[in-house]
Formats: C-alpha cells, structure tokens, sequence
C-alpha cells in the first residue's frame, strides 16, 4: 500500500511538474529591454555604486547560466521518468535512479538560490540589503495580486 501511494505521488508530481514546465514554455516572457529597465531601477533606487552595479551583473549572468543548465537537465530527467511510468512492467527499483536524479537537480536549484541570495547580500550595504528586502516584498504581493485578478471567477464568487 505504501509503495502505491508513493508511485502515485510521483506520478503527480511529474504531471505538475511537466505541465509547469509547458505552461512556463507557452508564456510570454520579459525581453531583455524589461529586464535592463528593472536593473536600471533597482540600481537608482538602491543607490548602487557602479562596482556593485558590476558585481550583482555578473553574479546574475553566473546564477542564471547555472539555472538554466539545471532546469534542463531537470526537465529530460521528468520526461525519463514520465515515459519511465508509462512501461508495462514498471518497478520502484527501475522509477528510484531516476527520481533520485530530480531529487537532486531540485536542491542544487535551491542552493543556487541560496548562494544567488547571499552573494547579493555580501555586495549590498546593510542598509541597500533591507531596502532591496522591501521592495521585493513589495514586488511579491504585487504579483500575488495580479495573479489573483486574472484567475476566473466561479459563480460562487459572484
């Protein structure tokens, strides 16, 4: 019974998982003027030195480069486990490799996050760190706004 639910978790997990990866495909994404726009204005309203200015730049193209490394081996890893759970004669042994392998891209993901995160802070002031913090908090509850507008009312809403 244990092995069965956690077969079915994974299951679910690699739907979510690849129908994010779709959906996040299919969306529009901010081009590159957007995201000099958005540089440019944390940089004036963060008050950077143009050394820190440098800094974060390059810290973001390192961190991006790796994000962007580990999200496609993360996704070639769900699409062997999808096809994977699809054989005839599936095994938890033959499923354990490959999930182990998600498993681990998922937390170098967020160990890069992390070390994105701390890297920034090491360039910032204490000061630039808390107003950054702000702002993002700011930019957070913006989105979760916009993204409760957009999802379709029920008639129970109403």
């Amino acid at each position: 019974m244990r092995k069965a639910k956690i077969l079915f978790l994974v299951c679910l997990m690699v739907t979510f998982v690849t129908t994010g990866v779709a959906s996040a495909q299919t969306a529009p994404r901010a081009g590159k003027q957007e995201s000099i726009k958005h540089e440019e204005y944390f940089a004036k309203e963060l008050n950077l030195t143009p050394d820190q200015q440098e800094k974060l730049t390059q810290n973001r193209k390192v961190q991006h480069e790796k994000v962007v490394r580990l999200r496609k081996a993360l996704k070639e890893k769900e699409e062997k486990l999808g096809k994977a759970l699809k054989g005839p004669a599936v095994t938890r042994a033959a499923l354990e490799p490959i999930a182990n392998d998600i498993k681990s891209l998922q937390a170098q993901l967020i160990d890069n996050r992390i070390d994105s995160i701390l890297a920034v802070k090491q360039v910032l002031t204490p000061e630039q760190a808390a107003k950054f913090e702000e702002m993002a908090q700011q930019y957070r509850q913006k989105n979760r706004e916009q993204f409760r507008n957009r999802r379709p009312k029920l008639q129970s809403d109403n």
